[in-house]
């Protein structure tokens, strides 16, 4: 990704909408991919992880869930054993198993269907992402005024040519994944003529591309050469192998429309040139952000699976060697007498479950009674719990204890207090002085 964070923002941010896509409908038909390898491989059984197998001995194909259904034909218990009820029970069950083969394939069959329609979009996005890439990069050449001054292609034949050599790099094995298949090789045979059998398609020639350039003096001069050749040899030669990659780029042509073979003719020197600067520029861009960064993901993916194997592989071993080890243990120990360690270890797990069993119990009994266990007395209520109106209400309809008085001695004149007449204020202010600037005649003389 680091070739895509070298690209400009406005050309960055159109690629990542590319890019999503792409990725998500990819996991998708890898999804499906899985799913449909069920067809072709053995039902497992989940507990021992071996083949099922049925009553004859052979091995249990799988069938879908919405087709793995009983015989809807069955016959009365009363006239079961009847031997015609048999013989039509065994036809019905007979041509079930077969429609139940029948619907197998043709679910087989529109899964791969959905897995090609996916690819088929898969590769219009892919054309897409190559296109763009090109095109953004005819435009930093352009006002960068690095194209050829007198070219004679247009920017759309440039971008084309640029964008089919960039589908060519797929690889052979992700270029077969899109449908595209190899050439078959041509059998030569040993009582051929000698030019026929020099013309044989080998090794070297396969792996060169299907198009070739006027780049070189030199490649004029073999080009001259071979358009003396005659014709009989023309035809004894055949057309060259194409790889799955150049079919790959050929259905790009197709599907845009493009004539390839009619702009390689009228390609030059200088244009070749500066076709070579924009896939120097575009193939290490487009490669990151599609089959390369696939491999990636796939290469993940699959150590993912290792690991899960080699979990299942490693986990039951430890936990049989732990079993085995406890059943030692156990078999071991005498009931009769066990060992202090034992014993205690039992008396401490029923303590925790009795002390478990009364918390329940408590507050089983407080959910079911309204009233406090301490000083009132429990009511039970409609729903286990009292509101709080009705709490409030019998707090205030409840009265108070009354207190018991003290007895102590009886009050006599001469040890009752209540009996003393308490001071006045008038006393008090006659005590301190009398009346502040008052007369200070006696009572009597007052009345």
């Amino acid at each position: 990704m680091n070739v895509l964070a070298s690209q400009t923002a406005s050309l960055q941010t159109h690629l990542i909408g590319l890019i999503n896509p792409m990725l998500d409908l990819r996991a998708n038909i890898k999804q499906r991919e899985e799913s449909c390898s069920r067809f072709t491989k053995p039902v497992i059984d989940p507990r021992t992880g071996e083949e099922k197998k049925d009553e004859a001995g052979d091995t249990i194909k799988f069938v879908p869930n919405s087709i793995r259904t009983k015989n809807p034909v069955n016959t009365s218990n009363q006239y079961k054993d009847d031997p015609r009820m048999k013989m039509q029970e065994d036809a019905a069950l007979a041509d079930h198993l077969e429609w139940q083969q029948k619907m197998t394939d043709r679910a087989e069959q529109r899964s791969k269907l959905e897995i090609e329609v996916r690819y088929d979009d898969l590769k219009k996005k892919v054309y897409k992402c190559a296109h763009d890439i090109a095109t953004g990069w005819y435009s930093d050449c352009f006002y960068r005024k690095l194209t050829p001054p007198h070219s004679q292609l247009s920017k759309e034949e440039f971008t084309n040519i640029v964008a089919s050599r960039l589908i060519n790099g797929f690889s052979d094995d992700q270029a077969e994944v899109f449908g595209f298949k190899a050439d078959e090789p041509m059998v030569i045979d040993d009582q051929a003529p000698p030019a026929a059998a020099a013309a044989a398609v080998t090794p070297a020639k396969a792996a060169a591309p299907s198009y070739s350039y006027l780049s070189e003096p030199e490649t004029q001069e073999s080009q001259s050469q071979n358009d003396s050749i005659s014709e009989a040899e023309t035809e004894a030669r055949g057309s060259p192998i194409r790889t799955a990659s150049d079919l790959f780029a050929v259905d790009y042509c197709t599907t845009c429309h493009f004539d390839l073979d009619k702009t390689k003719h009228d390609t030059h020197y200088d244009e070749e040139n500066f076709i070579q600067l924009l896939l120097s520029k575009t193939k290490p861009l487009f490669a990151s952000i599609t089959y390369e960064l696939w491999e990636q993901m796939d290469e993940a993916d699959l150590t993912r699976k290792i690991n899960a194997l080699q979990l299942l592989e490693f986990k039951p071993k430890t936990i049989t060697d732990a079993t085995e080890a406890v059943s030692t243990v156990i078999d071991k120990i005498d009931l009769a007498n066990p060992p202090k360690e034992l014993d205690d270890y039992v008396d401490k797990r029923m303590k925790k479950e009795l002390a478990k069993l009364r918390r329940e119990l408590a507050a089983q009994k407080r959910l079911n009674c309204s009233g406090d266990s301490q000083n009132q007395e429990s009511r039970p209520t409609k729903n286990g719990t009292s509101s709080k109106r009705e709490r409030s209400e019998d707090s205030k309809n409840s009265t108070p204890a009354k207190r018991k008085k003290k007895k102590g001695p009886k009050n006599t004149p001469a040890n009752d207090t209540r009996a003393r007449p308490s001071k006045s204020k008038k006393g008090k202010a006659a005590s301190r002085g009398g009346l502040k600037g008052g007369d200070r005649r006696s009572d009597a003389e007052r009345r």
